[in-house]
Order: C-alpha cells, then structure tokens, then sequence
C-alpha cells in the first residue's frame, strides 16, 4: 500500500535491496519516506525527515527506544511515554523531554488515512486562511497488523490544552485529565465566560473561511469539500496556544488535530 495521495515522483530509497524503501514526492514539493516491515509501513513525512536529521535526532531515537519499552512494559507513565489524554479514535502521550507526542489507535490504518487527510488540509490552510490557524507538524507513523496499534509522531502545542478542555475547565473546573486541568490553572488564569465566547466565534470564523475557499476553483478542480477536509471539527480537536504577540487581531492561535 502506498500513502501518497496524487504524488507527482516516486522512487526507490537508499538501500531498497535491505530495507523496500520509496521517495515519495508530494504536490507541494515535499518529500516523504515509505519503508515496509513486516505486515505494514513506517512512513516519515519531510518534517520528520528533517527531525531524525537534526543535531538533537540521537536523544529524541533514545526517548523513542525508552517509549517502546514503556509500553512493553504496559507503563501509562513510564519513563518516555506518559499519558496526556485521550484523542479521537485513541489514546495521546507526551514523549518526556521533547515537544512531542504520540497518539496511539487500534484501529487498523485509521491514522494511515488521516495522515493524508491532514497533509491536504495543512497544504490548504498555509496557503489560503489565516496565521491564526495551523496544524501541528506531523512527523510519521508505524502502521502494522503485527503491533495490534497504530502510532503517529506528531510536534506538541503547548500543554496540549483543546478548546474542549477550557470550555469544560469553565464549566466545570477541571478538564480531560489532571495534567490538563493543572496547565490551564497555570497558562490561561483569568479564563471567563467571555474569553470561551470569543474562542468560538473564532473558531466559527475559521470554518467560514473554509467554506468560502471551497467555492474557489482551485478547491472545486481537486474535488475538496468541508467534510473531506475537516470530517470532524469538535472542539475536541482544536488545541488553543495563548499568543504573547497577536496575530491578525486574535490573541489566540488554534491549531487543527485529529481530521
């Protein structure tokens, strides 16, 4: 099976005799890595090229080797991977001493697809909506039936804090998890009514704005629809990042996941 979705290259990678590897080049110019193992894939998008190629590549692969051994070990809070909520379709863990998280699916190849889906919309959103809106860097994925699970490496926003957990925080006093509860009482002090109302006007504003870019031709040409970019716009899946310097007006930047 191959991730690309209408690549305009593919190639064999360095040492395919060893390991089947392919070069795959998307339509905006970036250059993804596709290695099989055993009953699945491993794919590295070029932000997760450039990740394992930056001078600190060796401790993030040590972090890493610790997770899979926390979760040999069946350790919620291990030494590498500790629990930060749940997400869409599974469960989210931090990767300690790094701006990283993993989330975890049992659904086979739900993750494949959405790394996809998530490629086409971040494409969208560079080039047409707004800086105050943006998707996390998504790193890559191992996908294998031989695992029983999926897991997607993905760049940290902040604490991980959604517009979910601070509508709930407000109502409530307390979101998803204890982790996210005590990172807004520590980043969003003085959180009202008013600032949740102004957050979901902006958010609303944000899906205007997608729907009037898919009546552009560009969008109609690729066959684009709101439900084929954002097939699930809760609040649940827009991480909130408090700005020190607005952007376009907005004192908040939101950050789409889970589509």
């Amino acid at each position: 099976m191959n991730i690309a979705m209408n690549p305009t290259e593919i190639e064999k990678g360095q040492f395919s005799g060893l390991v089947p590897n392919e070069y795959i080049t998307m339509p905006d110019g970036a250059r993804w890595r596709q290695f099989e193992i055993q009953g699945g894939i491993v794919i590295l998008t070029s932000s997760g090229n450039e990740l394992f190629h930056d001078s600190n590549a060796k401790e993030i692969f040590e972090s890493l080797r610790q997770y899979r051994l926390d979760i040999s070990q069946r350790r919620q809070n291990g030494e590498a991977r500790q629990y930060l909520a749940n997400g869409g379709n599974g469960e989210i863990y931090t990767v300690a001493g790094h701006q990283l998280v993993v989330k975890e699916s049992r659904s086979n190849h739900s993750l494949y697809y959405a790394l996809q889906r998530m490629d086409t919309l971040a494409r969208v959103i560079e080039t047409h909506l707004p800086h105050w809106v943006s998707l996390p860097a998504h790193y890559g994925l191992i996908s294998s039936s031989q695992i029983g699970r999926e897991y997607m490496l993905i760049e940290k926003i902040d604490e991980g804090i959604s517009l979910e957990d601070l509508v709930q925080y407000e109502e409530r006093g307390s979101a998803r998890s204890k982790t996210l509860t005590d990172a807004i009482h520590q980043n969003f002090r003085g959180l009202n009514g008013w600032v949740i109302e102004s957050l979901k006007l902006q958010f609303q504003e944000f899906k205007t704005l997608l729907r009037r870019y898919l009546d552009t031709p560009e969008a109609i040409e690729n066959g684009y629809t709101y439900d084929s970019l954002l097939p699930d716009p809760n609040y649940g899946n827009i991480l909130v990042e408090k700005l020190r310097t607005p952007i376009g007006g907005k004192h908040f930047k939101m950050w789409i996941i889970d589509q």
